[in-house]
């Protein structure tokens, strides 16, 4: 925790058969983004993650996780 700021982690109906990510919200809203950035855990807040027993393919499929390579090319 820094400057006050907590962020949670929530897994609604987790359970050891309910192991795949349905859908999710970021304070309250969807968030559709297979990964979270620094800066979205350091403003603290809340994720929810509601789980269930099968594969949700549609789950933060058009949107890949951000890769730290295409940060370096470009600042090179």
């Amino acid at each position: 925790m820094q400057q006050g700021r907590q962020f949670s982690v929530i897994a609604h109906n987790n359970s050891s058969e309910n192991i795949y990510i349905q859908c999710a919200k970021l304070n309250g809203q969807p968030f559709d983004r297979p990964c979270i950035n620094h800066e979205e855990i350091m403003n603290g807040g809340i994720i929810e993650f509601e789980m269930g027993n099968f594969s949700n393919k549609t789950w933060g499929k058009n949107k890949p996780p951000f890769s730290m390579s295409e940060t370096k090319k470009s600042n090179q």
